[in-house]
């Protein structure tokens, strides 16, 4: 029942700021058959809906003049209600990314701040936002949703959390794919033993695409590796699909999918997969050398190998070597320890001729075996040398240092030489050791190559070596009485000869003519000496004068006639 007042209207707790509880409205006097109402105005703070607030009050009587008012009491309830927030208009289907727009709407009168919260954890919300008397009690804000399915979005008074509204049942849809995921191949694995993975297709923000159909390629770090073969998706796929890979190289590798229709997809990678050896299969044998002397000692390496060629560093099994060699010396068994990390180096020795192989074999397991072949044994050799000029005239003695070296032998160490000097005189033979001298003359101008094999005390030779001369009939080399001058050499022949030497059109040089034939013209630094067939082509033939040319400004033509006589 409602009464209508006269008087004003009823604040609980008797005014504003006052306590909440009971409280008296005076009426005046009615007169008889009057009926009084009492409009009833509560205030409340938000967040009191559902309390219930009981107020006395006090009337007259409805058809006497009651004399003692203070008895007569009616009780009035009233339920206050919070204000009302309510959101709407947000597409009911949307697409993951895009931006939106809806509308919050409030009671009459509120002025409170809003907060804006998701239940799709990417979404981009509104800023809070304190509503205004221009508002008229709506409101219009955007919002992107990231996260595909079904979301919500919420309004809730920043000060009051009781006081909200929310928008729920928006399907967000994933976006176009933006790239692919390679995930659940485990983080360790052991080398050649199958594991699976799983592609999936993302859109930007991580929702999987359930529409992508395009084919995909695999790679991986491990060269070793064995991939699926590329999978175009399809519809049942749904984005998702799930494959079989085998990683064989030891350490840290990758696996890679990559979008072969659109290139604008990016392509997913898994790294960090640790990739352990598999158990020892073999053993390797390297590094002795391929080109061996018979009787050197030699170092190699036995490595413990898995199936893929990975070392196996747990490896602690006993090795055994034999050889092709019979007469090889070769290590001992050698039991691998943990420090080791599946490798050890050893020496051996090979002694007989010929191409031989090193094998190691587990004593344990005999499968557990490796070699190394094609060593080529070769005799110990001594090492060839010669030294000497590379140019000449006929009849002139050239000289050569001839040397030898060995391994294990000393420095004095006596060799025999044979030397080839290549203008079709015999071979000659010497002895001694390096340094010994060997001395030629040839007899007429040509291109020779020279060449001297050098033999130890044991027969061993060595490979020959060579050295190329000159042998011109007129050529400039370093004066033998006078290093620091430069001397005109002229070959002569086995009869007499006519030497003319004359100045050259330069100043400086000369002309060289022998016999009636000119061999040019020649430029010697400033001071040198000129010494006509100082040398013969025979011991047993000299010349009987020399002669020596200084030029001047002033030179004057002339000839000489090279007298050669047998003694």
């Amino acid at each position: 029942m409602g009464y209508q007042s006269t008087a004003g209207n009823y604040v609980l707790g008797g005014g504003e700021g006052g306590e909440s509880g009971a409280s008296s409205w005076n009426i005046p006097t009615l007169a008889y058959g009057s009926i009084a109402t009492l409009t009833i105005t509560a205030r409340v703070e938000p967040g009191a809906k559902g309390q219930t607030i009981i107020n006395a009050v006090a009337l007259e009587k409805l058809f006497e003049l009651d004399k003692n008012p203070s008895n007569d009491f009616s009780t009035v309830s009233i339920n206050v209600l919070a204000a009302q927030i309510v959101v709407a208009g947000f597409p009911t289907s949307v697409i993951a990314g895009n931006s939106y727009n809806f509308t919050v709407t409030v009671d009459a009168g509120y002025r409170g701040t809003l907060t804006f919260n998701s239940s799709a954890s990417k979404a981009v919300l509104p800023a809070n936002y304190t509503f205004t008397i221009a508002d008229a009690c709506i409101h219009t804000f955007s919002a992107i949703l990231r996260s595909a399915g079904s979301q919500s979005i919420t309004a809730t008074d920043i000060g009051t959390s009781s006081i909200s509204g929310s928008q729920s049942g928006i399907v967000v849809n994933p976006a176009a794919t933006d790239h692919l995921v390679v995930s659940r191949f485990p983080y360790k694995t052991t080398a050649g033993v199958a594991q699976s993975f799983r592609i999936t297709a993302q859109d930007l923000f991580g929702n999987t695409t359930p529409g992508f159909t395009d084919t995909v390629t695999f790679s991986s770090s491990d060269s070793q590796a064995v991939l699926p073969a590329n999978y175009p998706f399809i519809t049942g796929d749904a984005g998702v699909h799930n494959f079989s890979a085998t990683l064989e190289t030891a350490g840290s590798e990758s696996i890679t999918a990559q979008d072969s229709t659109n290139s604008r997809v990016a392509a997913g990678s898994l790294a960090g997969i640790t990739v352990n050896p598999a158990s020892t299969s073999q053993l390797q044998v390297s590094g002795f050398p391929p080109f061996v002397k018979a009787g050197v000692s030699y170092a190699f390496t036995v490595t413990a190998k898995d199936p893929f060629g990975n070392t196996t560093p747990g490896y602690k099994g006993t090795v055994t070597f034999t050889s092709t060699d019979s007469q090889s010396v070769l290590p001992a068994n050698y039991v691998f320890t943990s420090t080791d990390g599946g490798l050890y180096s050893f020496p051996a020795t090979m002694n007989t001729l010929g191409t031989q192989t090193i094998s190691a074999t587990d004593m344990a397991h005999a499968g557990i075996t490796g070699s190394e072949s094609m060593i080529v044994v070769q005799r110990i050799q001594p090492t060839a040398g010669l030294a000497g000029p590379s140019m000449g005239v006929p009849g002139q003695p050239l000289a050569y240092a001839l040397s030898a070296s060995e391994s294990g032998l000393p420095a004095g160490t006596v060799y025999s030489y044979r030397v080839q000097w290549g203008d079709g005189s015999p071979v000659q033979a010497f002895s001694g050791p390096s340094g010994t001298l060997a001395s030629h003359i040839y007899t007429a101008p040509a291109a020779c190559s020279i060449s001297v094999t050098a033999t130890d005390s044991n027969g061993h030779s060595s490979v020959p070596v060579s050295t190329s001369v000159s042998i011109t009939t007129v050529a400039m080399e370093t004066d033998p009485y006078d290093s620091s001058l430069t001397a005109l050499y002229v070959g002569g022949t086995l009869g007499n000869d006519t030497i003319a030497i004359t100045p050259a059109t330069t100043t400086g040089g000369v002309k060289v003519g022998m016999n009636f034939v000119n061999y040019g013209s020649f430029f010697p630094p400033a001071t040198w000496s000129s010494i006509a067939n100082r040398a013969t082509t025979s011991s047993r033939r000299q010349l009987r004068r020399s002669m020596a040319y200084l030029p001047t400004s002033t030179c004057r033509s002339c000839s000489s006639r090279a007298a050669v006589t047998t003694f």
